[in-house]
């Protein structure tokens, strides 16, 4: 159990929560909101909070990058305790996409020390690099369907491992719902009653990248909550004044116990291409130690752009 929460959690590191409101009222009481947000006569704020709560177009734009070409950059270094480089990979990746089935080019490709194991099939030694393998590289020809687990879907369960990685992503994708993670399930339901009291909400009016207008909701963990009361430390939604789509989050998630621990801080942007919005930045700065396993260190980026229509 140990392993597939240490591979499949921090993917959900990349979707965060695609909805906020929970059913209880208090969280909008709680809300500090600036003059502008409270003059915007557009604005509903509490049917607006709701509304969060069914939101996927954050969702989608991860899943549109499976559905177009695109020119990608990335970059990843594992470290060790002392901040020594352990190994690292770089790369200059084309993706080909008919928007079913996609294929991928290697224009530049850089590795550095012992980043994959033996054999013939590349495949990473390190458990951040091969999430970062599996959700960003494409091997082979691989179409919608195809795929023996596709990471950026809640699926059927067909099997009891299968259910659990469902329950991991609907802690993102679903938030409030009942799921089955050891130790961090409950904490991770930041607008519940019950976590509530641990953190502090803002709605206020400013601009994205210093260019677009845009409403920022922030989620805070309290000075005065204890270290284990909560898991999300800090998350930041960007919203488009103009139609409410999110443009990008940052956010910190932080837990130990006698068993695991890691802090991990994303950073994640999006942008428009002709009628849909694609995933554009990612950046993740991440710690984990489990046992029997080095801990392991890790910080990446991948860089999207040059984004081509697919055929259908």
């Amino acid at each position: 159990m140990i392993r597939y929460l240490v591979l499949f959690f921090p993917a959900m590191l990349f979707f965060a929560a695609e909805g906020y409101a929970q059913k209880e009222d208090s969280i909008y009481y709680k809300l500090t909101l600036d003059e502008f947000v409270v003059k915007d006569t557009r604005l509903n704020l509490k049917n607006f909070i709701r509304k969060m709560e069914s939101d996927e177009t954050f969702y989608r734009a991860f899943r549109n990058l499976r559905k177009h070409g695109y020119r990608g950059e990335n970059a990843i270094t594992l470290y060790d305790k002392k901040k020594n480089v352990r190994a690292s990979y770089e790369s200059s990746v084309v993706q080909h996409s008919d928007g079913n089935c996609r294929t991928m080019d290697w224009v530049r490709e850089k590795v550095v020390g012992n980043f994959f194991e033996g054999g013939e099939k590349k495949k990473p030694r390190f458990y951040t690099a091969e999430l970062f393998d599996r959700l960003f590289l494409t091997h082979g020809r691989v179409c919608e369907g195809e795929e023996e687990e596709d990471s950026m879907h809640i699926g059927k369960a067909d099997s009891k491992t299968q259910g659990y990685i469902n329950d991991l992503k609907k802690l993102i994708f679903k938030p409030g719902q009942q799921v089955d993670v050891p130790f961090i399930g409950k904490k991770m339901a930041i607008f519940s009653e019950k976590m509530q009291k641990y953190y502090d909400y803002s709605f206020t009016s400013g601009k994205y990248k210093g260019k677009t207008d845009c409403y920022i909701f922030t989620v805070s963990a309290k000075k005065d909550a204890g270290e284990g009361d909560t898991v999300v430390k800090f998350l930041e939604t960007f919203f488009d004044k103009s139609d409410f789509q999110i443009l990008g989050r940052n956010y910190r998630l932080k837990y130990s116990n006698w068993i695991f621990q890691f802090d991990v801080t994303m950073n994640i942007e999006v942008e428009r291409f002709n009628s849909r919005y694609i995933a554009s930045y990612i950046h993740y700065d991440g710690y984990w130690d489990i046992p029997f396993k080095k801990p392991e260190i890790c910080v990446f980026y991948s860089k999207f752009s040059d984004y081509k229509a697919s055929k259908k």
